[in-house]
C-alpha cells in the first residue's frame, strides 16, 4: 500500500484517505496502523522522521510507557451512552473510545486530528455522569473541577482532562444519566462548548485509542 504525504509546517506522513488513519510516535519512528479492504488492521513504520511540526515534538519525545495510538471512526456504530460499544473493527484491534487522561494526552490526540485535517472529530471524550443532576456550569472540563461534581470518563480513569475553560454556561438542568456529554470543537481541535444534551447526543464519528 502506498503512502501519501501532506505538508503542514514540515512533513506529515499519512495513509490514503480511503483508510482509517492513526499513528503513534517515539523518538525516531512514526508507526501508522490502517484497515485494509478486507478489514484487517495492518501497520507500517517510517523511521528517522525529524520534525513533523514544531508542535509534534511533544509526541516525538514521549516516553515508551506513554505510547498511544489512535483510530478515527467515521460512520461507525452509534454511541450515545456508556453502555454503547464503539465500532467492532476498533474493538477487535484493541481500541476503545478515547478518554484523555491528561492535558498532554489530549494534546497528542489534537495534533493527530489536526494532522489529518479532522480537528473537530474527537467525539464525546467518554465524559458522562451516573446521576441525573447536571449542574456544573462554569466548571473546568476535567477530573479536578467537574470530577468533583461526579462527572467521569468511560474507561474508569480517575484523572481526565478536556479543557480548563471557565466561561461555558453548561452543563446544567435535566440530564439523562450515563449519557455522553455533547462536545463541540473549534478549528484547532480545542473544546469550544459542551452541553448536557438531555436524552440523546448521537455520535457516529469519534476517536478511539490504544495505550501500550
Amino acid at each position: 500500500m502506498a503512502l501519501t504525504t501532506k505538508s503542514i509546517a514540515y512533513t506529515l506522513i499519512s495513509l490514503a484517505s480511503k483508510f482509517q488513519e492513526f499513528f503513534y510516535a517515539d523518538a525516531a519512528d512514526v508507526t501508522f496502523s490502517y484497515m485494509d479492504d478486507d478489514n484487517v488492521i495492518r501497520e507500517s513504520t517510517v523511521s528517522n522522521i525529524k520534525k513533523i511540526t514544531e508542535e509534534l515534538t511533544i509526541v516525538a519525545n514521549t516516553c515508551e510507557k506513554d505510547k498511544i495510538s489512535f483510530m478515527l471512526i467515521d460512520d461507525g456504530e452509534e454511541i450515545v451512552k456508556i453502555t454503547d460499544t464503539v465500532d467492532i473493527a476498533a474493538l477487535s484491534a484493541g481500541y476503545n473510545l478515547f478518554c484523555p487522561h491528561s492535558r498532554e494526552e489530549y494534546e497528542k490526540a489534537r495534533l493527530f486530528l489536526v494532522g489529518i485535517g479532522r480537528p473537530k472529530s474527537f467525539g464525546p471524550l467518554g465524559i458522562y455522569k451516573p446521576t441525573k443532576k447536571a449542574d456544573s456550569k462554569y466548571r473546568q472540563l476535567n477530573s479536578v473541577e467537574m470530577g468533583a461534581d461526579g462527572w467521569r470518563v468511560a474507561d474508569g480513569s480517575l484523572t481526565w482532562w478536556g479543557s480548563d475553560r471557565t466561561d461555558i454556561d453548561e452543563p446544567k438542568g435535566s440530564y439523562t444519566a450515563n449519557s455522553y456529554l455533547g462536545i463541540y470543537y473549534d478549528d484547532d481541535g480545542h473544546v469550544l462548548s459542551y452541553t448536557r444534551a438531555n436524552r440523546t447526543y448521537k455520535y457516529t464519528t469519534y476517536l478511539c485509542c490504544k495505550r501500550s
